[in-house]
């Protein structure tokens, strides 16, 4: 196992109180990071972050867009500036062909991609503010 030293960098993770989104808050946070952790629902991660000063978890609806900036904008006042996004949030259909409708399918299929979308493009707008004092950063 390799290990990292991520000292002063700051890891944006959504999708962050379980499975895999979890594993990546406990990971970057053992390497050192500070982690803002997102999900609909951060008391899970609140919960076994507990005591760890790096992680700050934080409520968010990842296919809002208002509310992607905001927790960029609370992330960078309580770690600075963002270095590392981690796009983990998402969803899947849970019923069968026969139990799903089309309108079901296509709302999880916006949400999972235009979050992605979204957030990936309010980051790169702050890197390119944000270029001459920090590259790569937002």
């Amino acid at each position: 196992m390799h290990t990292f030293d991520l000292t002063g960098k700051t890891v944006f993770v959504t999708g962050a109180s379980g499975g895999i989104g979890l594993a990546l808050v406990k990971g970057f946070a053992e390497a050192s990071a500070n982690v803002v952790a997102t999900d609909l629902n951060p008391e899970p991660v609140a919960a076994a972050m507990a005591g760890n000063d790096r992680v700050m978890p934080i409520a968010l609806d990842v296919s809002d867009a208002s509310g992607i900036g905001e927790a960029l904008a609370q992330a960078r006042v309580h770690f600075g500036p963002v270095d590392i996004l981690i796009n983990n949030a998402g969803t899947i259909p849970r019923g069968t062909i026969l139990e799903e409708t089309a309108a079901h399918v296509l709302a999880t299929v916006q949400m999972t991609l235009f979050s992605a979308y979204h957030i990936v493009e309010i980051c790169a707008r702050k890197m390119v503010a944000l270029a001459d004092a920090r590259p790569r950063s937002f």
